[in-house]
């Protein structure tokens, strides 16, 4: 029997929680990927319990709690400045949108209720004492870096097809490997991805590119022909491994969908058109947008002022990032033409941000009701476009930044006639 020290850590802080339950005769068990990252000694950010009490025996239990999955057993419990999600025991039947339950059944056993989890791994419970329950060899997978789907791993994907992308995180997550059988039930599978809504499909890709050992699960993603089953993706295997092979690293999802797009010679329109696809935000399609942009200029040419100005500093360090990485001497060039970057303009980007003599509209030493009373000008269009004309003459350094100079330079220039 392998055991662990909760002390200072998210576990200790929910002791009451399991001694409650334990105290009125339940049994309840830490669970989920809480256990499996403190077991691997990387941070954890929450822990789930589990529980033989049904829920409204949870409820009965504690004075503030919240109906959060009450269906499929889980209740919120509010204590002491924390939320604790309390999921009771349970067996699931029937799958025919490979991803949801047909049917839930409570039961008052652990080994029952772990018994339903995905991957050996995540199939780990403590007890309030640090008692780790291992019913299916998960702490085996874990010393020896492997993803094991719990069972029979036709039957675990066949229930829940966003299991295939899982699989595939933990891999780029974790440095893991997927042992053969798991592997050959994957590629079994790999077409029932397309039962799955493109959000948790995003979710699960998202946190995938942004892991660090990314190029891991990209290049099995691949492989398992998963790709193929996701919106616009079917042509895109060949760039897929490129960035894989490349082990490029991204900061941020925009920094992914702009880099790939970059290498797949998108025009913007086409990246929109894509991301829409997959149902992304219009703020992510916003920021891609940009770094697409920076890519494909810097490819020509430095950014000019105003272009640096408009990316802002949060993008300028996003579009450095993933450029550096596109350069010549950390690249072989793609076989489709698409043109690498010169180190010495990817270089100069924050530089060239950081000696521009504003960084904000805010900034400016003039404003629209300045204008107006001072130079006589009345609401509408005219003010907009003249202080869009000083921004531009201020940040690219054909005037300084002081309400004289800028006054005299519309003045001067015709601007209020």
């Amino acid at each position: 029997m392998r055991k662990i020290d909760l002390k200072a850590s998210l576990f200790e802080k929910a002791l009451p929680i399991l001694n409650c339950l334990e105290t009125a005769g339940y049994e309840a068990v830490f669970v989920g990927g809480a256990v499996r990252d403190y077991l691997l000694n990387h941070p954890i950010h929450d822990v789930d319990i589990a529980t033989s009490a049904f829920p409204n025996e949870v409820k009965q239990l504690f004075k503030k709690t919240v109906d959060v999955g009450i269906q499929h057993g889980t209740v919120m419990v509010l204590y002491s400045g924390n939320s604790y999600e309390i999921t009771t025991f349970r067996t699931e039947n029937g799958y025919e949108d490979s991803r949801h339950p047909d049917s839930v059944q409570f039961v008052r056993s652990l080994v029952e209720d772990l018994k339903r989890r995905d991957f050996t791994i995540n199939a780990l419970a403590i007890d309030r004492k640090g008692v780790i329950f291992d019913y299916y060899n998960g702490l085996q997978d874990l010393d020896n870096s492997i993803i094991r789907a719990v069972g029979e791993a036709d039957e675990r994907f066949a229930e829940d097809a966003l299991r295939l992308m899982r699989a595939i995180r933990f891999m780029a997550q974790l440095d893991f490997v997927i042992e053969p059988q798991t592997w050959k039930a994957i590629l079994n599978h790999a077409s029932n991805l397309a039962a799955i809504s493109v959000e948790r499909i995003a979710n699960e890709w998202h946190k995938t590119v942004l892991s660090p050992f990314s190029s891991k699960g990209i290049k099995a993603f691949v492989k398992s022909g998963l790709f193929y089953y996701c919106p616009n993706y079917g042509s895109l295997e060949d760039k897929l491994g490129w960035i894989a092979d490349n082990n490029l690293n991204f900061t941020s999802e925009a920094s992914y969908w702009a880099c790939l797009s970059y290498l797949c010679r998108f025009e913007i329109s086409r990246m929109v058109q894509t991301m829409k696809a997959w149902k992304l935000s219009n703020q992510l399609i916003s920021d891609a947008s940009v770094i697409l942009k920076n890519l494909r200029c810097l490819s020509q040419r430095d950014l000019n002022a105003m272009e640096l100005f408009e990316t802002g500093e949060r993008l300028i360090v996003e579009t450095e990032s993933i450029a550096k990485q596109l350069t010549y001497s950390n690249c072989e060039l793609p076989d489709n033409g698409v043109s690498l970057l010169s180190g010495e303009s990817v270089s100069k980007l924050q530089k060239n941000y950081s000696q521009l003599p504003i960084k904000s509209k805010k900034e400016l030493a003039i404003n629209g009701k300045q204008l107006m009373e001072i130079v006589g000008l009345t609401p509408g269009p005219k003010v907009g476009e003249l202080l869009d004309a000083v921004l531009s003459a201020v940040v690219s350094g054909k005037v300084t930044n002081e309400t004289s100079k800028l006054i005299d330079y519309c003045i001067n220039n015709g601007r209020l006639n």
